[in-house]
């Protein structure tokens, strides 16, 4: 099915259910404008009623940060049903030329355009943020729910799948993207290509249209309009008789030499001379500029090589047990030496969890999600100085048991 958001963004969708807004939820075009299109990215057959609900929750918010407004609402009815997710795993919001993509990891989106393919959603690859979503009751699924953003540019297509296990590879999208012009032929063409007698899949497109084409142009140019020139009268006329600057000039002359004559040729050179130091002042006597004062510099601080990260490796999955952490050292740690191991949530900045002279540590994660960790070495009076390199960040993945 195909639809129009209120901008040149066509939108068409196969193999699920939208839900979009309609007059009986008491959602008027002014609050779409302001709020956007909101398209949810839910299974054919999922309760109608749910979807009006969420929509309505979504339009009579009075928050206005779109991927955060939509994330509550989904965390709140994930924490109702913990299995949802399964079949409502995000939306989209159109507003203008941007889109906004909030969903769960059985959610992937590129975007197509003339020159290539950009993935825009995958969590796996960590393309997406966190939400933060605050304290709740329930943290089952905070991991879960991430946002991206993007703006779309003339001939742009969003293609969005929602499903479990899809795999659709980026040089895929790009062919399907190119052999359909038209938003619903390409939907139904990804819808086809993901399909499964097992796992349900469905695709959103959005597409951005071009440009307005050129006016026409007339063939042959205009006839030349024959124009008319005439002389340009500036209303000035000569001036006639004697310039008063001359007479000016004169009687300043007498003035003068009536001045020589009464007092002197020499008194008269002394008020002149006095007359124009009167006027233009004394030369100004040259201030000494004072030498500046050198800045002390900084003491520069040389850090010795970083640790280096053995194990796990970058984008290791755990299962409710403890992650154990290892790395090296091409050094022997000096006395008052330790090694500070540090960890933190995706996004956030990792702290530390273990101050050890051994080369392992064990840490357990108390929610799902992605962590990210480094080592590094301490020492100093009470260990609080940092003596060596950050370690590159590696990252793995924790989930809570079932």
């Amino acid at each position: 099915m195909e639809g129009t958001a209120p901008s040149r963004i066509r939108i068409a969708h196969a193999g699920i259910t939208t839900g979009s807004p309609n007059d009986e939820l008491g959602i008027t075009p002014d609050l779409i404008d302001r709020k956007g299109l909101l398209q949810w990215l839910a299974q054919p057959g999922i309760d109608e009623e749910l979807l009006s609900r969420l929509c309505h929750a979504y339009y009579t918010s009075r928050l206005f940060d779109i991927p955060r407004c939509l994330g509550q609402i989904l965390a709140t009815v994930y924490d109702e049903d913990i299995r949802l997710h399964e079949r409502l795993p995000g939306a989209v919001v159109v507003l203008g030329m941007d889109v906004f993509i909030v969903g769960t990891p059985n959610l992937l989106a590129w975007i197509t355009r003339f020159e290539g393919v950009q993935p825009a959603f995958d969590t796996r690859h960590r393309i997406g943020l966190p939400i933060d979503l605050g304290q709740r009751p329930n943290y089952a699924v905070d991991w879960e729910i991430h946002q991206a953003h993007w703006r779309l540019t003339a001939g742009d297509a969003l293609v969005v799948v929602a499903g479990e296990g899809i795999e659709l590879s980026n040089t895929r999208i790009l062919r399907l993207a190119m052999r359909h012009e038209d938003p619903q032929d390409l939907a139904d063409a990804v819808e086809r290509a993901t399909r499964d007698d097992e796992v349900r899949s469905g695709v959103l497109v959005c597409l951005a249209g071009g440009f307005a084409p050129v006016p026409a142009m007339p063939v042959e140019p205009p006839a030349p309009q024959p124009r008319h020139t005439r002389a340009i009268d500036d209303g000035w006329t000569p001036r006639r008789g004697l310039s008063p600057i001359i007479v000016a000039l004169f009687v300043a002359l007498v003035a003068l030499l009536a001045a020589v004559h009464y007092v002197g040729v020499e008194n008269a050179s002394a008020t002149f001379h006095e007359y124009i130091n009167l006027v233009f002042g004394p030369e100004p006597t040259p201030t000494p500029t004072p030498e500046p004062t050198p800045t002390p510099a900084e003491p520069v601080v040389v850090y010795l090589p970083a640790p280096s990260l053995v194990s796990p490796k970058d984008g290791t999955r755990f299962v409710d047990e403890a992650v154990p952490l290892a790395w090296e050292w091409d050094r022997a740690l000096a006395k008052g030496q330790s090694f500070d191991v540090r960890v933190g949530r995706a996004g956030e900045t990792p702290v530390s969890v273990s101050v050890t002279t051994d080369r392992t540590a064990e840490y357990r994660p108390t929610q799902t999600g992605w962590y990210e960790w480094t080592v590094l070495v301490i020492g100093g009076e009470g260990q609080s100085q940092q003596v060596s390199e950050l370690a590159p960040i590696s990252s793995f993945f924790w989930q809570a048991g079932g």
